[in-house]
């Protein structure tokens, strides 16, 4: 029975919860402020951090079952909620109670990487693979396969979060032809819009070009609405980012085709809040706050959030400063009802990034630098107590910035350098450039002064 649930969540929670990453990292990118000259002078003081009272963790561990099947589920929903080191506890349990059950302890071991891949340790995650297949063989027997085709997707995870791209891409390659010896599309679709992301790091644009050409094809063969749903908006996703926008465009407006077919309302709301950063990436300003309004309508929390936080940073960018004022006191209550989660704390701290610049740009000059290093403060706590460092690292250099918008300069290194510090230690790629950028601003104000 195990087999059978971990079969159908780790190919499709990994992939889906990668294609969503897709989205959910660009958003990051299009919320953030721009990092390239040094903020405009602020005559705002802050308190200290003392006075902010962010403190050392206060939320206790989770408590977690004693049966393994249970264990599996725990961190199931755990990792699903962007809860990693619980997520990692309760897998690792699981695994250490499968000890007499070797497959069933290979799938959770899988799973186990995957979580520990989340919180930058990746020493224990390749030592999970690794058990994982010593237990199912390299290569496997025929009846390991699946096991198998999970243990190589994690690794091309790990392996291009260490920085070895080719080897990304030589191993979903490997995985999408089991995949498909498999029957598995969604898997085998998914491995290869892996492949091509990996390709791109490499620098192989013609290369990735031609694997999305073909994964585009292959999804106009497709009969199911669901795999064509989730495929067209993962390739749509992609070649937002990789500028294609027109190509991007078309993708998910049949990924908005085929969602609404299977009348599945998430799936919908997803692609919506894709084609809302797509628009806004043509700079169609309009149809995004259309799309985004729509997909605010999500029946899941964490989507409902993404959309109001780019929406509210759309009416921002158009100054509409009399709708962004009605709309960020509304995200602010939303967000601080919710537990504490990576995603949840993400959500804060692009909610930050928005209120900083309307607090520069707006007439009126609310909210105050004081009320944003309160929302900033509250993120931190919360990666502290759920013991994420990738969460951490993105509050604490944020709120260095804050304290560099408020010329204080000795606050802002401090915080700056611990965020940078973090990142480099969980090789947390995609901020150790702000934060060095950042750094950098802070010590040639620092010397001007001198």
């Amino acid at each position: 029975m195990l087999q059978r649930k971990a079969r159908r969540l780790l190919p499709l929670t990994r992939k889906r919860l990668r294609w969503v990453g897709v989205a959910l990292c660009s958003t990051c990118l299009v919320l953030g402020l721009s990092l390239g000259q040094r903020p405009a002078h602020s005559t705002s003081t802050l308190p200290t951090a003392n006075q902010l009272t962010i403190s050392t963790p206060t939320t206790p561990h989770p408590r977690l079952a004693n049966n393994p099947t249970q264990l599996v589920e725990q961190g199931k929903a755990f990792y699903q909620g962007g809860q990693y080191a619980a997520a990692a506890e309760a897998w690792s349990q699981a695994a250490q109670a499968y000890k007499g059950q070797p497959l069933n302890q290979a799938i959770v071991l899988n799973q186990l990487s995957l979580a520990q891949q989340e919180l930058g340790q990746w020493l224990k995650a390749q030592d999970s693979l690794s058990k994982s297949l010593d237990i199912v063989g390299d290569p496997p027997a025929p009846e390991y396969l699946s096991i198998y085709a999970q243990a190589l997707n994690a690794q091309g995870s790990l392996n291009l979060s260490q920085g070895d791209p080719k080897k990304a891409m030589n191993t979903w390659g490997k995985t999408a032809k089991i995949y498909a010896q498999l029957g598995d599309e969604i898997g085998r679709i998914g491995s290869l819009i892996n492949q091509a992301q990996a390709q791109q790091v490499m620098g192989l644009y013609l290369q990735s070009r031609k694997t999305l050409e073909k994964v585009t094809a292959e999804l106009d063969q497709q009969a199911n609405p669901e795999i064509r749903a989730t495929g067209y908006r993962s390739l749509g996703n992609v070649l937002r980012l990789v500028g294609d926008l027109e190509e991007a465009e078309k993708s998910l407006l049949l990924s908005l085709q085929n969602a609404e077919a299977t009348d599945a309302p998430q799936e919908v709301s997803m692609t919506l809040l894709s084609l809302g950063n797509t628009a806004r990436a043509r700079k169609s300003y309009d149809l995004a706050i259309d799309y985004y309004q729509k997909a605010a309508q999500s029946p899941i929390p964490s989507t409902q959030h993404q959309a109001r936080l780019n929406l509210l940073s759309v009416l921002i960018e158009k100054q509409d400063w009399s709708q962004a004022q009605k709309l960020w006191p509304q995200i602010e209550t939303e967000l601080a009802g919710q537990p504490p989660s990576r995603r949840n704390i993400y959500s804060k701290v692009n909610l930050v990034k928005s209120l900083v610049k309307l607090n520069q740009d707006s007439p009126s000059q609310t909210p105050t630098i004081l009320d944003i290093a309160k929302i900033t403060a509250k993120a931190i706590q919360q990666s502290n107590d759920i013991d994420d460092p990738r969460a951490q690292a993105y509050a604490l250099g944020n709120f260095g910035h804050l304290y560099e918008l408020s010329e204080q300069w000795s606050e802002a290194r401090k915080y700056t350098e611990q965020a940078l510090f973090i990142a480099q230690a969980t090789n947390a790629s995609e901020i150790i450039y702000q934060w060095q950028w950042q750094l950098g601003r802070i010590m040639d104000a620092q010397m001007e002064i001198d």
